[in-house]
């Protein structure tokens, strides 16, 4: 028998022993019977199964995420708030669903729930309701039959004229009630959010459970055997970046979206929200946390690469004992950290970045969005008339982990920019990669697309380094540089 996870199901309070890794999907359409969640790839790339999770806050608001249900154990929900597509107003269609009809945007309908459900979220959380931010929130809805035209045309006919008040929080909501967004009982859920009591868990126990935070990796590829396992369910965290003692420190649960809001990265990093934005869909940055995605030790993950040109270092807790491991030392070979089984990552610290520094970002995938990368590059540097003072470039998919280009680097620091000194460093880069072929492609491929992003970085920071006889020669016979 399980401890009961208790949470607000609708306008509904529900209480289960159910297991609590059973998937959130398997759940509402079995024990709760409610089948207008559709289930679809089982993977978080579809976006059918798409709901709202709204969780409380200390000043008694609640904040809403679009979430795919099909990546979300049973045991995250206690405390919180599911909206489905049934739990909104039956009476009469909402003004996009109108809109969808008017436009034709539904064929067969069976993305449209999930369509319906990322708006709803995008009109209760977004502070900015312009069409560009409307279409990147349904960016991990896919419809296989209607096409995306008819979709976008139905966001602009019904945002020119929603009547929604464009403030965010408690004027938004009455807004969106009177409109027929959603339906009356929202304005009790603070109320009911806070009469359930917390979830019963023994601290001894928990010492021995596995942490679990977002869980899009382990509910992808463990599928079937997540449900065997007794987690320890983390508390995502919010709005825990700050600045301390020169460095920024973020907590090891932080959401990928709660990162990209973080005012404190807009003002230090304001490069960082455009990167993140190639990150997974909204749903998955929604869910994918900091920790998790370092601890995952993909050879291509983003946070990962991103982190390591940033100079990051991460803090490791076992009990009372503590310890800083620098990023670039924690990925030891594929799937191999310095970390033991019980120590867990509790913070990322990055040294605040001087002033006139430079960041970029690189990404080749077969889409743009909503992809992993082939191979993917960052680079931090600063340089003073055209003299590195210091520079960190990292790179992914070109190694059996995360991996940081010490030895180009090294070279690059203290040298004086020229076309030349970058064709070198692209090939000390080569001889630091060791990329396999796979799926993303051939070993040549990858190590084609390394040199190419490290010119892509210099392109960005000074084009002139990059538009010259040399580089422009080496472009065009690429195998000279292998």
């Amino acid at each position: 028998m399980y401890n009961p996870v208790i949470f607000i199901c609708n306008g509904k309070e529900i209480r289960t022993s159910a297991s609590p890794t059973l998937t959130l999907l398997d759940f509402i359409r079995r024990e709760l019977f409610l089948t207008g969640t559709k289930e679809g790839c089982r993977e978080g790339d579809c976006g059918a199964c798409t709901v709202l999770i709204g969780a409380g806050s200390d000043d008694g608001s609640v904040s809403y995420s679009a979430v795919n249900s099909c990546l979300i154990p049973l045991g995250t929900l206690h405390g919180k708030h599911l909206l489905t597509i049934e739990g909104l107003p039956k009476d009469a269609l909402s003004p996009f669903q109108q809109a969808l009809i008017k436009e034709g945007g539904i064929q067969c309908g069976f993305c449209t729930p999930g369509l319906i459900m990322s708006v709803t979220g995008f009109l209760l959380s977004e502070k900015d309701l312009s069409i560009e931010h409307a279409i990147e929130a349904i960016a991990g809805n896919i419809c296989r039959c209607t096409g995306y035209k008819s979709i976008k045309r139905a966001l602009e006919s019904f945002l020119c004229d929603s009547g929604i008040n464009p403030e965010a929080g408690e004027k938004r909501m009455e807004s969106l009630i009177e409109n027929g967004f959603i339906p009356p009982y929202f304005r009790n859920i603070p109320e009911l959010l806070r009469s359930i009591p917390p979830f019963a868990e023994d601290p001894e126990d928990t010492k021995l459970k596995p942490y679990f935070a977002g869980g899009t990796d382990i509910m992808v590829q463990k599928q079937g055997e997540a449900t065997d396992i007794n987690f320890h369910f983390l508390k995502w965290s919010e709005e825990r970046v700050r600045v301390e003692d020169g460095f920024i420190v973020l907590d090891a649960a932080l959401k990928v979206s709660s990162i990209m809001d973080s005012a404190v990265l807009k003002t230090c990093l304001p490069q960082l929200e455009s990167c993140l934005g190639l990150f997974g869909s909204r749903q998955i940055r929604n869910q994918a946390t900091l920790g998790g995605n370092l601890a995952n030790a993909s050879p291509i993950a983003d946070l990962a690469n991103i982190f390591l040109a940033l100079d990051g270092r991460l803090t490791l807790q076992n009990g009372d004992q503590v310890r800083e491991v620098p990023l670039r030392d924690f990925f030891l070979g594929y799937k191999r950290l310095s970390k033991t089984e019980s120590e867990r990552i509790v913070k990322l610290k990055l040294p605040v970045p001087e002033s006139g520094f430079f960041f970029n970002f690189e990404k080749v995938s077969r889409r743009k969005h909503l992809d992993v990368a082939s191979v993917n590059s960052s680079v931090y540097m600063k340089a003073i008339d055209g003299r590195v003072k210091f520079i960190h470039i990292a790179a992914g998919g070109v190694a059996p982990y995360p991996l940081y280009l010490k030895e180009t680097s090294s070279f690059l620091e203290g040298k004086s920019l020229t076309s030349g000194i970058i064709l070198e460093a692209a090939l000390i880069a080569q001889s630091e990669c060791s990329p396999i072929s796979d799926i993303r492609g051939s070993e040549e491929y990858k190590r084609l697309l390394l040199r190419q992003l490290i010119f892509a970085h210099f392109m960005k920071f000074n084009p002139e380094l990059i538009y010259s006889p040399e580089i422009l020669f080496q472009a065009q016979a690429p195998s000279k540089i292998f």
